[in-house]
């Protein structure tokens, strides 16, 4: 009995309907943060010259822009790509 020759089957590249599900559950949630606790909240994503806007506030005003975030007190809580990097202790996130 002659063994049939093995087919490679190749997965569709399904990055574009992962990344839009997750940006929708990500919209959704900070609508519910907005909705539940009344933080003004706004998201802007961006991949491959899409951009993806999420914005609570009808206010003009809403985002602050940088340069008057620079000198606003109580300092604003940033985040980079490193505060998530798991590979480093808890202590140096903080």
């Amino acid at each position: 009995m002659a063994s049939k020759p093995e087919t490679i089957v190749t997965k569709r590249d399904r990055t574009k309907e992962n990344f839009s599900r997750a940006v929708w559950r990500l919209m959704k949630r900070c609508d519910q943060m907005h909705t539940r606790y009344g933080a003004d909240v706004y998201v802007l994503f961006k991949r491959k010259y899409q951009h993806y806007e999420y914005n609570s506030s009808q206010s003009t005003s809403f985002p602050t822009p940088l340069a008057e975030l620079e000198i606003t007190y109580p300092v604003p809580t940033r985040r980079t790509p490193a505060h998530f990097d798991n590979s480093r202790s808890s202590e140096s996130r903080e």
